[in-house]
């Protein structure tokens, strides 16, 4: 969207904390206003400030002066020679540009398997040449059921669909797979610029999936010994050899 130039980041932002808002509930009403201002606070612009201001007032049926008068409140006090008012001596912050977005105190951590899902997911939702490549892929499938069911959806939507943006998109989805898309979209991933890119993410899931296989076919070998199945420990004995030559080829 941003690239599109369709809708911008701070508008998607609060379209996105606007999305499952009860209006006709006041506490829902307040607690949307109270996210919206300490959006606008740190990444508006005065003349976006005034904008934003009066959609929410058209929205919430509040008078737009009431929340201006609000987000003034919210803006740091400062002194005349550029320190805070707090103290003569307190360190100055060094404002940030308009528009970043604060990190995280504390990012997600994902596994390489599911970080390979993330950025392949990513790249199907923008491309559908890549959806038709995976289709055509012998047993492919995303090992994270969420990211299978996403996947699975996206394509029902791009055939019934005459418009297929990822934000008509979301609009379609339960909760839950919003907020997943809605990350997705926001993650700062690199444009897949060639196949090679798609290839290596493939080897990636497959790799993973191979060495799940391995583990359980370890943990079914270990069984067949306990329970003395003789055709169940050939079985798997064979089985674990081949896993593991794969693994050592790839």
């Amino acid at each position: 969207m941003i690239r599109n130039s369709e809708q911008s980041a701070l508008r998607f932002k609060l379209a996105y904390l606007k999305r499952d808002v009860n209006l006709s509930n006041d506490k829902f009403k307040f607690d949307y206003l109270s996210q919206a201002l300490d959006l606008l606070k740190d990444q508006a612009t005065p003349a976006e400030q005034s904008l934003y201001i009066q959609e929410l007032a058209n929205d919430l049926g509040i008078e737009a002066s009431a929340i201006k008068t609000q987000l003034d409140e919210l803006r740091p006090k400062h002194s005349g020679n550029g320190l805070t008012a707090k103290g003569k001596f307190q360190r100055q912050v060094e404002p940030q540009p308009v528009g970043t977005l604060q990190k995280p105190s504390a990012p997600v951590k994902y596994s390489q398997l599911e970080q390979a899902e993330r950025l392949l997911l990513y790249y199907a939702l923008h491309d559908e040449s890549l959806c038709r490549q995976l289709i055509s892929e012998p047993n492919f499938k995303f090992e994270h059921d969420t990211y299978q069911t996403i996947f699975e959806l996206w394509l029902t939507f791009l055939t019934n669909h005459d418009n297929h943006l990822v934000s008509a998109f979301i609009d379609q989805l339960p909760p839950d797979m919003q907020n997943v898309v809605a990350d997705l979209e926001m993650s700062a991933f690199p444009d897949a610029s060639n196949n090679l890119v798609i290839t290596d993410l493939l080897q990636v899931m497959a790799h993973q999936d191979a060495k799940k296989q391995l583990s359980d076919a370890q943990a079914a070998l270990k069984i067949a010994n306990e329970t003395g199945n003789v055709d169940e420990q050939l079985h798997w004995t064979n089985e674990i050899i081949k896993l593991s030559r794969d693994l050592k080829g790839a």
